[in-house]
């Protein structure tokens, strides 16, 4: 599984670099056969919806992802703990 890097910035370069790019298609490739093929022989549904929705579904979650790996994620995450830590209200 190919491994995404944490990032600064705007450069989006350097989060999803382009020799990651393949081995990411590869495993999307690999994965929407597996769940087609479980669909298919599970819930007997047809493939071509879902082939659609799973491409639709893994490009959101490799974008959040790649998102959430940047630092200024990072920040707001753990400025939104801290504020959640000092606003409880204890019984």
């Amino acid at each position: 599984m190919p491994k995404i890097s944490k990032w600064q910035g705007i450069d989006i370069g350097a989060a999803l670099p382009i020799d990651l790019i393949p081995g990411l298609v590869l495993l999307a490739i690999v994965l929407c056969i597996l769940f087609t093929f479980g669909n298919i022989v599970m819930a007997g549904r047809r493939g071509k919806a879902m082939i659609l929705r799973f491409w639709a579904i893994f490009i959101l979650a490799t974008l959040a992802y790649v998102l959430g790996n940047s630092q200024l994620a990072k920040v707001i995450k753990s400025q939104l703990c801290f504020l959640g830590a000092t606003n409880r209200v204890i019984d």
